[in-house]
């Protein structure tokens, strides 16, 4: 049974992904990052692309410390 990809419009897009990304990827992954179809990237915005870092919470323990000098 063939694995068909389909971009979040709708659109299949299964010959677009490469031949490693189809065999080697799994749902979860693609759930994850969902393929985009070529107009769907076209409309997408840079800065929707590039996710925001999570602070890792280094400002939680600084905290900590200026409590523990009090």
């Amino acid at each position: 049974m063939a694995v068909r990809i389909f971009c979040t419009c709708g659109t299949e897009i299964t010959q677009e992904i490469s031949m490693w990304d189809r065999k080697t990827r799994t749902v979860f992954w693609m759930d994850e990052h969902p393929p985009l179809c070529a107009a769907c990237q076209k409309r997408q915005p840079v800065a929707s692309l590039v996710k925001p870092v999570q602070d890792s919470g280094a400002g939680a323990a600084d905290i900590r410390k200026k409590l523990a000098a009090r």
